[in-house]
């Protein structure tokens, strides 16, 4: 090998290390959730459950992903329902949400969004 060759093998793969940095950050999402959950209960953190007979009064919206939502829009944003964000209960049923802006509306005012959520609907602005 000569000196024009090793020359060029350098430049080729500066050109690929570049090409890869530029398309990793074109595909990045900062806001993505982790690719795996954690499995250990205590390292998820606190569970908000209740107890109480009116459980549908007071939505919790910090449960872990456990069943599955009976909604696929969401009515706040009208996006698919994400599986990996956490779920909230509304008189009952587990309701789901599109996108992480969604559960605190929803928690601030659940009477307001939940009947929408029942019925599977975006909610008219």
């Amino acid at each position: 090998m000569n000196k024009r060759d090793i020359v060029l093998i350098l430049i080729s793969l500066l050109i690929g290390g570049l090409c890869a940095l530029v398309a990793r950050s074109a595909f990045h999402n900062p806001h993505e959730l982790p690719m795996s959950l954690p499995t250990n209960s205590q390292e998820r953190g606190p569970v908000a459950t209740t107890d109480h007979a009116d459980h549908a009064s007071h939505p919790t919206t910090n449960n872990p992903v456990t069943a599955l939502p009976i909604n696929s829009i969401c009515s706040i944003c009208g996006m698919d329902v994400d599986k990996e964000l956490p779920t909230a209960q509304y008189q009952g049923k587990t309701i789901g949400f599109g996108c992480r802006k969604c559960p605190p509306l929803f928690a601030k005012d659940p009477d307001r969004y939940g009947p929408f959520y029942l019925k599977n609907e975006k909610m008219p602005k």
